[in-house]
């Protein structure tokens, strides 16, 4: 995988990710590759995967963080006296 395809995985959206692998992962189900061209797809799927899980990794740490008195603390999930 070349430094220009990462690259390109990296502004891609999550969405746009998971549609390739889910590509990825039909080409490989369809069993019509040769094997270099199968290994090739599975390399590329890992990527994709890694991606997705950073991604998510992101939105998660976001998500789980709040603004109070202008600095950020954790979000408390079980915390039954939020507003």
């Amino acid at each position: 995988m070349s430094k220009q395809t990462e690259k390109t995985m990296e502004d891609m959206s999550f969405e746009e990710l998971m549609n390739t692998l889910e590509s990825v992962v039909q080409a490989l189900e369809g069993g019509e590759l040769a094997l270099e061209e199968a290994v090739k797809k599975y390399e590329e799927g890992v990527h994709l995967s890694k991606a997705c899980q950073s991604k998510l990794e992101s939105a998660e740490k976001v998500l789980t963080k709040k603004m109070v008195n202008n600095k950020e603390e954790p979000f408390e999930l079980n915390n039954q006296d939020e507003e």
